[in-house]
């Protein structure tokens, strides 16, 4: 049965209107939700677009990889006319991902990803700060390891200091799309966490004028997520949410232990008016079965838009921790 036979019960898309730089914002003082491709990258491209039409949301962010179809702009723009869902967001290719006809260096790469944004009429482009190793692959046992090797690679170098030394900001001024950096998550090995990414920590994050705030990553760090979203307050240009249980990553809002509900809360005492994206992993979710897998989509879209209202009735004198009790 195709995606179109199959009704989940989501709400009616809510209406858009253009901001300043001629991108959609929602009009009745709503945040805008996003779905992020990576929810459901075990399917094709065409079907998350409807998915995430069928469930409600805004638009979706894309996250850019080896497919051609997540980085021609024409197929894009097309997928949108047939599905109504815009592209809001993308999402840069990770540093291992090979991106054919694309520079091979981040710098490169970053320029690249903001022509795509503008070509599509994306308002947000998201990077991950720089690694800090350099990282081989090896197969054994029918599996995939990455082993961590020393010293970054000199493509990491030159985008450490392009982002710290002025670069960033002249590319920036020269773009009506918001380039935001993102936390990246901490690893584990032998109990210790270990940090695989440079300019990570909050202090060097809170350098950046537009940071996209990930749930999941910051709960790996075991910061309190509420005590962080108030550090960056104003820079939180852009929001990856998901849930986390101290071993598994973005898991779908209230399957881990993160403070979600007061977060969204706080976001709408603050009237956030960056986007929400809802990045999950299709491992945590029926993604075998369209029909629940439409609904788990709905069931996140839902939680983000009930909490961000809930925090946008609380006073503006209230604390955070307030945000997430009341209204």
């Amino acid at each position: 049965m195709g995606l179109r036979a199959v009704q989940t019960g989501a709400s009616p898309i809510p209406g858009l209107a253009g901001d300043r730089g001629g991108h959609p914002v929602a009009t009745n003082g709503d945040v805008q939700v996003a779905l992020s491709t990576g929810s459901a990258y075990t399917h094709g491209l065409s079907r998350i677009f409807e998915m995430a039409g069928l469930a409600g949301y805004h638009g979706v962010e894309v996250i850019v990889d080896e497919r051609w179809d997540t980085r021609q702009a024409r197929y894009l723009r097309r997928l949108t006319s047939e599905t109504g869902m815009p592209v809001l967001s993308v999402h840069g290719p990770f540093p291992k991902a090979r991106i054919a006809g694309w520079p091979s260096d981040e710098i490169g790469r970053v320029k690249e990803a903001v022509r795509l944004c503008e070509d599509v009429g994306a308002r947000t482009l998201n990077v991950h700060v720089p690694e800090r190793f350099r990282v081989a692959t090896v197969q054994g046992f029918g599996r995939q390891v990455f082993v961590p090797l020393p010293g970054a690679s000199a493509s990491m170098r030159r985008f450490a200091s392009w982002l710290t030394d002025g670069g960033l900001d002249l590319l920036q001024v020269s773009t009506p799309v918001a380039i935001v950096v993102e936390n990246m998550p901490l690893r584990t090995l032998l109990g210790r966490r270990f940090d695989m990414h440079v300019l990570n920590d909050w202090a060097s994050l809170g350098g950046f004028s537009r940071v996209c705030l990930d749930t999941t990553h910051a709960g790996t760090t075991g910061d309190d997520l509420l005590e962080v979203a108030s550090r960056l307050a104003g820079r939180i240009a852009h929001v990856h949410l998901s849930d986390f249980d101290g071993r598994n990553q973005h898991l779908p809002p209230g399957r881990g232990n993160l403070p979600l509900e007061p977060f969204v809360r706080w976001l709408g005492r603050r009237q956030y008016r960056g986007i929400l994206v809802v990045e999950l992993t299709p491992h945590a979710l029926p993604a075998q079965d369209d029909a629940r897998l439409v609904a788990e989509f709905t069931k996140a879209r839902e939680f983000c838009v009930t909490n961000y209202r809930a925090g946008a009735m609380v006073d503006a004198g209230s604390t955070i921790a307030q945000a997430g009790t009341r209204g």
